[in-house]
C-alpha cells in the first residue's frame, strides 16, 4: 500500500494461492527471489539494500511483541529488552 493525500492506494496485490496444496508455487516464491535480486543488486551497485538489517530486526521484534501480547494478555513496549 502506498500513502495517498489522506488515505492509502494498494499498489501491487500478490495473486492467490494454496501454499498448503503446493508450498513451493512459483507465485509464493517469487517475492523471496525478488527480495534476495534487490540485496544483490545493491552489492552490486555499491549501495544500502532498500531493506536493511535494521528493518528485518524491527520487524522481528514487532512479530515477537504481537506474540508474546497475546500470550500475555498485556501491553508490550517496544524497543524491547535485550536479554
Amino acid at each position: 500500500m502506498e500513502s495517498v493525500g489522506d488515505g492509502w492506494e494498494v499498489v501491487y496485490e500478490q495473486p492467490q494461492f494454496d501454499f498448503r496444496a503446493d508450498p513451493l508455487a512459483a507465485i509464493r516464491l517469487e517475492s523471496f527471489s525478488m527480495q534476495a535480486q534487490e540485496f544483490i543488486d545493491s552489492i552490486g551497485e555499491g549501495r544500502a539494500p532498500a531493506i536493511t538489517g535494521e528493518d528485518g530486526r524491527a520487524a522481528g521484534e514487532i512479530a515477537l511483541a504481537a506474540h508474546l501480547a497475546s500470550a500475555t494478555g498485556a501491553a508490550v513496549r517496544l524497543p524491547l529488552e535485550r536479554v
